[in-house]
């Protein structure tokens, strides 16, 4: 008897051996043994396709790579708002909303823990610009241009527990300023889009839990050079800034947010259900592609989504204040709300070097809210206040990884 094995991890296929030249079946034996060879031919495809495969993302020390983040996001909606009953101006037919950003980093990993995660960095971010424009209540749309204060800058940054230590140039500069500090991370990967053990190509894995951390570790602090005092402190508003406590790179954290991304900043919105899966697509030449699909959704009280006319889709702020009514306690909100955001990605990963190629994300939403509060007016007297807002749109982000130069 023959063995042909195939790899360690497939089944021994055995072949019979071919007959004597003396024995007159011999031409019937040539006959089944191409028969089988045939057939073990035709298997070989399907057996490397149960293969499985171990697709990581691994910070591994001394590393340099160079990334470059894109999103952009259009939106259109109407608003209507009924005080005391009579409608009031401000609102009124569809209204469209834009923003783009792009961040540029190059960034060495100077040390790594056990499990693959960065824990020092040296990163110098070589571009941190954006661009919103958004409908003005002059009825005239408003543009504002955005160039981070962190362009140019060389930082380091340590992961100590849950707080991260940033300092300029290296390890004995001086601390970072706060505000500059201020939602700044140690690990950029995207190690949440990922399976977590071995898979076949085909093979389906649920990323419902995870998919929302891969994408807080592209969200990058786009804080201005210079500020007024109550301007707020990003681009996706500030404390007291319009859109509440944004930090503009996807819409804020309180999800929708007309100053960012406001797609993203659904898919981020931890109020609304999450269902995710993923799919690995196929292995080639040393990359695996991953594609996944995601489903973001919620109904019920704008307030308790976080979205519509509170949290980060719309409250303009008091100045200095978090969001409320001119900078005190907000008034009570009541209504429905309805939003869905769904998403597709192709995620690209260099299976030697273990870190990530590319990252391509398309997505839409929709959103409708109603909502009725009491308030006191200027002269004393309460006003009833019912507003309905209709929203949707479309958005995209782009990640591109390469190598960088070593200093």
């Amino acid at each position: 008897m023959r063995e042909l094995a195939l790899s360690s991890s497939q089944p021994n296929l055995v072949l019979d051996s071919p007959l004597p030249r003396c024995c007159p079946e011999r031409g019937r034996g040539h006959s089944i043994m191409k028969t089988r060879a045939m057939l073990l031919t035709l298997a070989l495809p399907s057996l490397a396709l149960a293969q499985e495969h171990t697709v990581q993302i691994q910070a591994q020390k001394g590393q340099s790579l160079r990334t470059k983040i894109e999103s952009s996001s259009e939106s259109t909606g109407s608003t209507t708002t009924m005080i005391n009953g009579e409608e009031r101006g401000g609102g009124g037919g569809d209204r469209t909303s834009s923003a783009k950003q792009t961040i540029e980093f190059d960034e060495k990993v100077l040390d790594a823990n056990e499990k693959g995660l960065a824990t020092k960095v040296q990163r110098t971010y070589t571009k941190l610009s954006g661009s919103m424009t958004m409908p003005g209540r002059d009825g005239e749309d408003m543009e504002i241009e955005i160039e981070g204060a962190l362009e140019g800058k060389k930082l380091f940054l340590a992961q100590d527990g849950d707080k991260v230590v940033a300092q300029e140039n290296d390890e004995d500069g001086a601390a970072l300023e706060e505000r500059l500090a201020r939602g700044l991370k140690v690990r950029t990967d995207v190690m949440g889009l990922l399976p977590e053990k071995a898979v076949a190509v085909g093979a389906e894995f649920d990323l419902s839990k995870s998919l929302r951390s891969a994408m807080a570790n592209l969200q990058h602090p786009m804080a201005r050079a210079a500020q007024a005092e109550e301007g707020g402190d990003a681009a996706g508003g500030g404390r007291g800034g319009r859109g509440g406590r944004g930090q503009g790179g996807f819409g804020g954290r309180m999800g929708g947010g007309m100053q960012g991304n406001e797609g993203l900043g659904y898919l981020m919105n931890e109020k609304l259900t999450l269902e995710a899966n993923g799919k690995l697509e196929g292995v080639s030449e040393g990359l695996a592609t991953i594609s996944f699909k995601a489903k973001a959704s919620g109904e019920g009280n704008p307030a308790d989504l976080g979205v519509g006319m509170t949290g980060g889709m719309g409250g303009r702020g008091g100045r200095g204040g978090r969001g409320g009514e001119q900078g005190g306690q907000a008034p009570a909100v009541e209504g429905k709300a309805n939003v869905e955001c769904t998403v597709e990605g192709k995620l690209v990963v260099d299976l030697a070097k273990k870190c990530i190629v590319s990252l391509e994300i398309e997505g839409e939403f929709e959103m409708d809210a109603e909502t009725s509060m009491t308030r006191e007016g200027r002269d004393g007297e309460s006003m009833d206040i019912e507003t309905s807002m209709e929203r949707s749109g479309s958005f995209n982000l782009k990640v591109a990884v390469s190598e960088a130069k070593s200093d």
